[in-house]
């Protein structure tokens, strides 16, 4: 969601920014259960998650070399089902799939809905082919 150009972002641009936030603290995962995920990640399986994603769009005030962005877009993934699953990702250092159910704002209007979907797709598969680029 974020466009760079030699390690910094390019001004005009949408900015962005999506987090996944657990619903259920880390300590009261269980164990063995991550550890039968983490197998599962190293025989080249990708389990799937499950989230409520909620975006927001808004005017940005922010500013990359004095130069002001177009937009700000925040996307937050509630973690519904699959917090073993993550953390075995995480651990393995490997991705899994996310099946994504979105909360559509309130302030959109019928007439202005399919635009506002376009939107949000482009915007999330421009951030998901970044996340899955080599630092």
């Amino acid at each position: 969601m974020i466009t760079f150009l030699d390690g910094r972002q390019v001004p005009g641009e949408a900015a962005g920014v999506s987090v996944l936030l657990p619903t259920q603290p880390a300590e009261t995962l269980n164990a063995d259960r991550v550890a039968f995920y983490r197998e599962v990640f190293r025989l080249g399986r990708q389990p799937t998650a499950v989230s409520l994603q909620v975006v927001e769009e808004r005017d940005s005030n922010s500013q990359t070399d004095g130069q002001p962005l177009e937009s700000l877009t925040l996307s937050v993934h509630l973690l519904v089902d699959g917090h073993h699953k993550v953390q075995a990702a995480a651990l393995e250092g490997t991705a899994l799939t996310m099946l994504a159910f979105t909360a559509l704002p309130v302030t959109a209007a019928h007439q202005y809905l399919k635009a506002w979907i376009e939107r949000t797709q482009l915007k999330t598969a421009r951030f998901d082919a970044l996340s899955r680029s080599p630092e």
